[in-house]
């Protein structure tokens, strides 16, 4: 079950997730599909419920497997990133990142 959750997490570095915020419907679209096709789309549609705690995706993977597919990923990493982004100021995210690509201990920060 990791493997297939971990697969699809990987695979959903693919896609960009373009959101209409005040319908909670998401366009999850293929990026580069090269030699690599989702299935023949390159456009997926995501939803959720208001709280954005139940989430769909027009695939049918998360119904069919029991664990949220590529897209749904994609539309949770795109809100979470959106979440930190608008909790911290843009230079404390920055010197952070530059910490962490470094390999710093990062203990000075807490």
């Amino acid at each position: 079950m990791y493997e297939r959750f971990s697969k699809e997490l990987f695979k959903s570095g693919k896609f960009a997730c373009a959101d209409e915020p005040e319908a909670r419907n998401y366009r999850v679209i293929l990026l580069d599909y090269g030699p690599y096709m989702d299935h023949g789309l390159v456009e997926y549609r995501v939803g959720s419920n208001p709280s954005a705690t139940d989430f769909f995706c027009q695939c049918k993977r998360f119904e069919h497997c029991g664990i949220p597919c590529r897209h749904i990923l994609k539309v949770q990493f795109c809100l979470c990133c959106q979440l930190v982004s608008d909790l911290f100021p843009d230079d404390i995210i920055l010197t952070l990142l530059s910490v962490w690509l470094s390999g710093s201990d990062p203990s000075w920060f807490h």
